[in-house]
């Protein structure tokens, strides 16, 4: 939904896309305007597990913009919007992480988030090379690292488990 909004999506490059809709403020207000109702249809279904997989490709696109694998260092409209609900959250990417969950939260708590690990963010796509294991936990640490929320745990044991899976498949083994 982010990378297909307007401002953004006048550019021709989709992480300048993404980081240009981050930082508008009627884009983010009304994704968190539509995140919001989302969240509230999906409490009223009453189906569980619900999972919201979100925004595939934005946090690969935001590690490449940080300075230093720091969310913080890549502006997002978050608080500046006016919800009330996002009071106090930081205007950067890790504030825009902590306002999703935040809203999941309030309206919708079983629904489960799944964020994407876009190990490319680190700047080596493995799907086009082949780097030894070494590297490649190395760059989902860093990706992990970069997007451990403050309001969830366990990240660090999801990103090993996707890293043990991953080594397990281009190995020729089944995870």
């Amino acid at each position: 939904m982010l990378l297909q909004s307007a401002p953004g999506n006048a550019q021709s490059d989709e992480r300048l896309k993404t980081t240009a809709n981050l930082g508008s403020l009627p884009t983010m207000t009304a994704y968190y305007e539509d995140l919001k109702v989302f969240f509230q249809r999906a409490a009223a279904t009453g189906v569980d597990p619900i999972v919201l997989h979100v925004e595939p490709d934005t946090w690969g696109y935001a590690q490449r913009t940080a300075t230093g694998d720091d969310a913080r260092t890549v502006p997002a409209q978050v608080a500046a919007t006016g919800l009330p609900e996002l009071a106090g959250l930081p205007n950067d990417v890790a504030g825009f992480v902590e306002a999703i969950v935040r809203l999941r939260n309030r309206y919708a708590p079983a629904v489960q988030l799944a964020y994407p690990v876009s190990v490319w963010g680190t700047g080596v796509d493995i799907s086009m090379s082949d780097p030894s294991d070494r590297p490649w936990g190395f760059r989902v640490s860093r990706a992990d690292r970069t997007w451990r929320d403050r309001t969830s745990r366990g990240a660090s044991q999801r990103a090993a488990a996707c890293r043990d899976a991953a080594c397990g498949q281009r190995r020729g083994l089944r995870a």
